[in-house]
């Protein structure tokens, strides 16, 4: 069974309402006029009346007026029941979205705490090995390591070795920061530790030499020519039998500080690994006999490197000499160096990992 046009409805409804306006009003004129209401009389009262004719219209336009009513109303249905429509559907692809972020928001959750576990496991690898630390401020009293990784785990690393009767000290700084950083550096440590016990060589230039060849075969640099992570590194060699400190550098330097006076200690220009050469680096190496009391400090660029809030001036080789020669004892020296470097990138971000080795000799 088909269903009328609600518009066609309203029309015949409206006009049926209308019809009922002419008819009593034509009865109340024979009635007012004391006729019977028969159909002569009614018809008599159409004629004689004009103003009926104007009655007689009501139908047609109120016929009309529903029909544009039902007209409206039928618009204003169909509009709430297409939005009605857009709406659930619309509320379906929220409802699915959502589910897709839950899953995305779990499934990164994971990645997360896995990533998180893999960071912690290597700092633990990273403290095992800065734990020579330890032996080295025992041998060498008054002795401090400023160490300030970027990130939880550092490309910057200090190392310490007694073989054969002498003290190697190194301040290593690995290409990178955090966890790449990190790999580099425990490489670079096993490999420095190699050289110095298993290939037993000695003189700290050898030693830098040799540990490019290494660092460029392990990474294969020779043939994987787009491969240029290296480390800057300085390392000195202690003799404290006859007191001589044996001291070489790979684009990095050093201070030493003799009776109140600071000299610099100055390396080759070339990294440890990185680009690819066409001929074998040597590096050299210097030697001096120390004095009593005499103190070595090595260092990685992100101290002289780090900017200040204003992002235009760098901490600098100067004032880290300032800091060095304030006074000529060794009383709270470690805390004035510590503060020194702290307080001037407070508030700033860290750009790259920062350490120092204050050697006291």
């Amino acid at each position: 069974m088909k269903h009328i046009d609600p518009r066609i409805s309203y029309a015949l409804a409206g006009a049926l309402f209308g019809l009922c306006f002419p008819i009593v009003a034509t009865i109340f004129d024979v009635v007012i006029q004391g006729g019977k209401p028969t159909w002569a009389a009614m018809i008599a009262a159409q004629m004689n009346q004009p103003l009926h004719w104007v009655i007689d219209t009501a139908p047609i336009f109120l016929g009309l007026f529903a029909y544009i009513a039902g007209v409206r109303q039928h618009s204003v249905i169909e509009l709430n029941h297409n939005l009605e429509e857009k709406v659930q559907l619309r509320t379906e692809q929220l409802r699915e979205q959502n589910e897709e972020l839950q899953v995305i928001q779990e499934e990164l959750g994971d990645s997360l705490l896995k990533i998180s576990q893999s960071i912690k496991y290597a700092k633990r690898l990273q403290t095992a090995f800065l734990k020579s630390v330890e032996e080295m401020l025992n041998d060498f009293p008054s002795s401090f390591v400023y160490y300030r990784p970027r990130d939880v785990v550092s490309g910057d690393f200090p190392f310490y070795l007694n073989h054969n009767g002498y003290s190697y000290i190194a301040s290593v700084d690995c290409t990178g920061h955090g966890v790449p950083g990190a790999m580099l550096s425990i490489i670079g440590h096993f490999l420095l530790t190699r050289v110095i016990n298993e290939m037993s060589i000695s003189d700290t230039g050898e030693i830098l030499t040799e540990l490019d060849v290494q660092m460029r075969k392990t990474l294969g640099q020779e043939q994987m020519l787009d491969v240029q992570d290296g480390m800057d590194l300085t390392l000195v060699r202690i003799d404290k039998k006859d007191r001589i400190v044996q001291f070489s550098a790979a684009a990095s330097s050093a201070y030493r500080l003799s009776e109140g006076e600071i000299k610099e200690l100055k390396g080759d220009l070339y990294s440890i690994g990185g680009f690819s050469r066409k001929k074998e680096i040597r590096y050299r190496q210097h030697e001096f006999q120390y004095l009593e009391g005499d103190s070595l400090f090595l260092f990685s660029d992100g101290i002289p490197d780090q900017f200040t809030e204003d992002g235009q001036t760098k901490f600098g080789y100067t004032r880290i000499k300032d800091l060095i020669s304030m006074d000529n004892s060794r009383n709270g020296l470690e805390q004035r160096i510590s503060d020194g470097i702290d307080s001037w990138s407070e508030g700033v971000v860290q750009l790259d990992d920062k350490m120092m080795i204050g050697l006291h000799l």
